[in-house]
This record gives C-alpha cells, sequence and structure tokens, in this order.
C-alpha cells in the first residue's frame, strides 16, 4: 500500500462516526460500514477507483488494518499516560 497522509486518513474517518462511534445507531449497520470504508479509501488511495475489485478489497482491507494500528497506538499512549500521572500523584 502506498503512503497514507495520516492527518488526512483520520479526518476522513472521524467524518464518518458508523467507523468508530460504538453509541452510534450506524455502528453496526454493516452496508454503511462498508460503504464508508469505501469512500475513505477513495479520498486517501490515488486512483483507488481505476483499480480491479481484487485490488480495492485488498487495499480495503489494509486501510482498515492501518487504522485499527493507529487507534491501538493511540489508546495506548493514553494509557501510559494516564499511569505515568498517577504515579506521580503517588509520590506526592
Amino acid at each position: 500500500m502506498e503512503h497514507l497522509d495520516v492527518e488526512l486518513f483520520i479526518d476522513a474517518i472521524e467524518k464518518r462516526p458508523s467507523l468508530w462511534d460504538s453509541s452510534s445507531g450506524d455502528y453496526k449497520n454493516r452496508q454503511l460500514k462498508r460503504d464508508d470504508w469505501k469512500e475513505v479509501c477513495e479520498i486517501v488511495i490515488q486512483k483507488y477507483g481505476e483499480k480491479d475489485e481484487k485490488e480495492r478489497q485488498e487495499i480495503g482491507r489494509e486501510v482498515q488494518l492501518k487504522w485499527k494500528s493507529l487507534r491501538d497506538a493511540y489508546v495506548r499512549t493514553i494509557r501510559q499516560s494516564k499511569g505515568k500521572n498517577q504515579e506521580r500523584l503517588l509520590k506526592l
């Protein structure tokens, strides 16, 4: 997969709550999620629409994996930060 503009990627996902907001009614809507992932791919992957179906499916999997990786890294960083803050409070 080609290099992704991470800020553009995150912005595209943020505008589609069905992909990240589990409290949204659309979160469980599989067809909407599929359509939203396709839109994200069209935004962040050059010439996505010109690729054949097999390539688009592979790109879609890679884009979703990239999102999971970014989200997990973010959550891990937040948890570590909270843990360090709690340690500092205990030392006071």
